[in-house]
């Protein structure tokens, strides 16, 4: 059972000089963080989650993001089919291998095309974080026909160059990103792991993925909140109504993150349904909002140390500021996959459903 790091020393012993990630670190946050997560049983993911939630509040986002691009590539190379990259990365000590991972984006102009002995891949995959230390990344490619696959890239053997020569972000600068420039790089056939969409075979694991980022999200709106919170009090304006409607959406997303949290004791992550994903997308975008919420108090505000441009006393901001840039825009939140076809929901229909499966235990249907 991995450790509690809210009982632990750690907070002191971390120096946080916003370099990369480093096998030292990893060795300092291994007893909290090493577990097999795809496989472990309920209580150990959730406290995993809460390390991950504590280190957001009290330390650093951008630690706690690195630590869950890390995992996440850790987590997409459980389902490879190629036991010697497996064994290599998992018979390694936990620490001696640092993992990269992207998930769809726009920005992303990785091609894959099928040949006999694998699969050829061009472009270049943006905002990875981890990737200039990594030895592996895992990254989305298109075909031509516009389908989305994910596939592994072992650094350590593949032809490729990072683009490290970014300008300096303005928070979550541990997790700051490359740029993986790929130029008819071969992978080998079982390095693909499949096509995004419902259903695939690793959709368990990018539920693991989800809940890591909504942890991360659920955490920096709490910790900016405080400190929005605080100084409003502070100034006499602590029960402004402002605050007081920015505080009730704060409590809903903490509780419906706990919630989510509470659905892997349930077992109700172990093949998530698309009803799954559009209910995490929902609480995904009602997150963000709530950020952009919290971050506009800030602002309207005054609240003077915010804007300072380095230091501890604008470091909750920054990463907010920053992590509110990194998700899915509003304007896309029917568009699960990509898809331009892909229909509205049908609310009254998802009602019923929702319904039929707390009444009668039926299960929802994959698709609506």
């Amino acid at each position: 059972m991995i450790k509690d790091i809210s009982k632990s020393n750690f907070k002191y012993i971390y120096q946080n000089d916003e370099s990369y990630i480093s096998y030292e670190l990893l060795e300092q946050v291994q007893p909290y963080f090493e577990v097999d997560l795809p496989n472990a049983e309920a209580k150990e993911k959730i406290q995993w989650f809460k390390n991950i939630f504590w280190l957001t509040t009290e330390l650093d986002l951008g630690l706690a993001h690195a630590i869950h691009h890390n995992q996440a590539g850790r987590n997409y190379i459980e389902v490879l089919e190629d036991e010697e990259l497996k064994n290599k990365i998992f018979n390694s000590p936990w620490a001696t291998t640092i993992g990269s991972d992207i998930d769809l984006k726009n920005s992303s102009t990785v091609t894959i095309r099928e040949v006999m002995d694998g699969y050829i891949l061009n472009g270049e995959a943006n905002w990875l974080s981890n990737v200039n230390v990594a030895d592996y990344s895992t990254i989305p490619a298109l075909d031509f026909e516009g389908n989305k696959f994910k596939v592994v890239i072992d650094l350590n053997t593949v032809d490729h160059t990072i683009n490290s020569d970014w300008p300096l972000i303005t928070g979550m600068r541990m997790a700051r990103p490359g740029t993986i420039v790929l130029d008819n790089a071969l992978i080998p056939k079982n390095h693909c792991l499949g096509a995004y969409g419902y259903p695939n075979k690793f959709h368990y694991v990018e539920a693991l993925n989800a809940t890591t980022f909504m942890t991360s999200m659920t955490a920096n709106i709490v910790a900016l909140w405080k400190e929005v919170h605080s100084f409003a009090k502070n100034i006499g304006r602590g029960r402004d109504l402002q605050l007081i409607d920015a505080e009730i959406d704060v409590f809903t997303m903490l509780n419906r993150w706990m919630e989510r949290l509470n659905q892997y004791t349930l077992g109700e992550h172990e093949h998530p349904s698309e009803g799954y994903w559009i209910q995490h997308l929902h609480l995904y975008l009602f997150g963000k909002k709530t950020l952009h919420k919290v971050l506009n108090l800030s602002r309207i505000m005054g609240i003077q140390p915010h804007i300072l441009r380095d230091g501890k006393s604008s470091r909750v901001f920054r990463n907010a500021l920053t992590f509110s840039s990194n998700m899915y825009k509003f304007q896309d939140y029917q568009n699960l996959w990509g898809d331009e076809n892909h229909s509205e929901i049908d609310m009254d229909l998802y009602i019923q459903y929702n319904f039929d499966k707390i009444i009668h235990n039926t299960p929802i249907p994959e698709t609506f």
